[in-house]
């Protein structure tokens, strides 16, 4: 973010309560600012914090970014737009525009084709100081030629020091990054959210904004008393939130990726949470602890059902509670919960455990392709039938 320059979201009139609401709850709302009217009077404008901007230029610039940000925030047509300071006098202009704008002029001075400002992207990831760019962006030799001027006013109007590009995720299981960076030294990045810090190399490991709900839902969970197993650690996407935020009493963390352990280790000790995490490298399928849950995490994409036999054997004798993620085709969703109890059920009987699976809740994450959805399916597993 550029000195002299302040965020806000604007929603409409309508829906300003829910959309206020939203940016308390999610930490985002910049109570030293004072919301105001847009000119024509529809809309709402609420200030946010540069963590909240951060995170709105991630979601904005992700795949469905709009639905996504509608959800958030309860609002349809909900923008973030960009406001000078001092003197909070408006400047409407989007990280989009200004990035138009300012390509345009490296084009004339260059003398080329200006039409060439419409394959600029219209979207793009923001993860700390670094902003990743769609895998088809910019690739023709008329782009390259323009080296690195083009890099750094694309760093410059989005508000980053560095630029990379998506590339196609390794096909091995620990489903490496294939980011390649355009400007700057390294991937690594700090992303903060809310109030936790993840720190990781970018062109390494997995990052997604998208679940930026999810991972705040995790959060909110009443953790106190609970021992979790997260399946799928990774980074800490979620171990993190269970730890700082659910105050989870301990966690047990299965990931087998080396780049992700190394950053897991990291993130821990940077919230002075490691005391209460244990690491267990390797295929969770071999190593992932038993009969220990209270909670189990499965959260791969775009299925974790390799997974969900360990997560049945994780939990307590008791029971507990499962949260499954899997990418599913809007129209297959009431199958799919079907199919999930049923197996559940039956990986549950063939272990000796006579629970009663139920799916309490289904959160809907986001969009993860056209009509297909990344949901999490809460399942409760309980020794005894609600009378």
């Amino acid at each position: 973010m550029e000195p002299g320059q302040a965020w806000a979201l604007e929603v409409e009139c309508r829906a300003a309560k829910a959309g206020k609401d939203a940016l308390k709850r999610l930490g985002w709302l910049d109570s030293g600012r004072r919301s105001q009217l847009t000119c024509d009077g529809s809309k709402v404008a609420f200030p946010v914090t540069m963590q909240g901007a951060q995170a709105l230029l991630s979601i904005f610039g992700g795949e469905r970014g709009q639905d996504q940000c509608e959800q958030l925030v309860g609002s349809p047509g909900a923008s973030l737009v960009s406001l000078e300071l001092p003197g909070n006098r408006r400047s409407s202009i989007a990280p989009q525009q200004r990035l138009s704008k300012e390509v345009l002029l490296l084009l004339q001075e260059r003398d080329l084709d200006e039409a060439l400002v419409e394959e600029l992207p219209t979207k793009w990831e923001r993860i700390g100081d670094l902003v990743i760019l769609p895998g088809s962006s910019l690739r023709s030799e008329l782009w390259k030629s323009l080296g690195s001027p083009l890099w750094k006013i694309i760093a410059e109007c989005l508000g980053v020091t560095k630029v990379a590009r998506q590339g196609p995720v390794a096909s091995t299981g620990t489903r490496d990054s294939g980011v390649e960076m355009l400007l700057g030294e390294d991937g690594w990045v700090e992303h903060r959210e809310n109030a936790i810090l993840y720190c990781f190399d970018a062109t390494k490991c997995m990052f997604s904004s998208g679940n930026v709900t999810e991972r705040s839902r995790m959060g909110e969970l009443n953790c106190d008393n609970d021992v979790i197993v997260d399946l799928f650690a990774g980074i800490g996407y979620f171990v993190l939130p269970f730890l700082v935020r659910a105050r989870a009493k301990h966690v047990y963390a299965c990931e087998w990726n080396p780049h992700a352990l190394y950053a897991l280790r990291r993130n821990l000790r940077a919230s002075a949470v490691e005391k209460r995490c244990t690491v267990i490298e390797g295929d969770n399928r071999l190593t992932a602890p038993r009969e220990v849950a209270d909670r189990v995490c499965l959260g791969l994409l775009p299925s974790s059902e390799g997974s969900w036999a360990v997560a049945v054997r994780a939990l307590k004798s008791g029971g507990g509670i499962l949260h499954v993620h899997e990418n599913i085709k809007d129209v297959e969703e009431e199958d799919w919960i079907e199919y999930l109890t049923k197996s559940l059920q039956t990986l549950a009987n063939a272990q000796g455990r006579s629970w009663e699976i139920r799916v309490n809740h289904i959160e809907h994450v986001k969009w993860y392709a056209p009509h297909v959805r990344h949901i999490v399916a809460d399942v409760w597993c309980s020794s005894f039938k609600e009378t």
